[in-house]
């Protein structure tokens, strides 16, 4: 597996959205650093989204950081921050093991959202 973004973060990356890719229902993927101002930085983009006429149906706006423990941000702390990478990897490699299943659990919920359903009927329609 690779993680071309793993352990890159930067300070001067939040509040950029970074596009990684199309799932399967053919959707575009982009990740947004926020740092502590997550609700903020979701209010803001729900509302920009709704000053241009954006539809809520047409997209949706997943945190996954709540599925990520103390272990791994402390880890991404010393390693990102403090330059600490020997301790800190270590201890971000083993925080998102330990929170894959609350990850998968999220693409699990994702996937069963009407809103995906529906785009991944038009995407397999498209196909035939």
């Amino acid at each position: 597996m690779t993680l071309p973004y793993y352990d890159k973060a930067t300070t001067d990356g939040l509040g950029t959205c970074t596009y990684m890719g199309t799932d399967d229902a053919g959707c575009d993927v982009y990740i947004l650093g926020t740092g502590p101002a997550r609700r903020i930085v979701r209010r803001a983009v729900e509302s920009i989204f709704e000053i241009c006429g954006v539809s809520r149906d047409s997209y949706m706006l997943v945190d996954t950081l709540t599925s990520i423990g103390a272990v791994t941000k402390i880890g991404g702390f010393l390693s990102r921050r403090m330059g600490l990478t020997r301790i800190g990897r270590p201890m971000t490699i083993w925080g998102i093991r330990k929170a894959y299943p609350q990850l998968a659990s999220i693409v699990a919920e994702v996937k069963s959202d009407p809103r995906y359903i529906e785009r991944r009927k038009r995407s397999l329609s498209t196909l035939s």
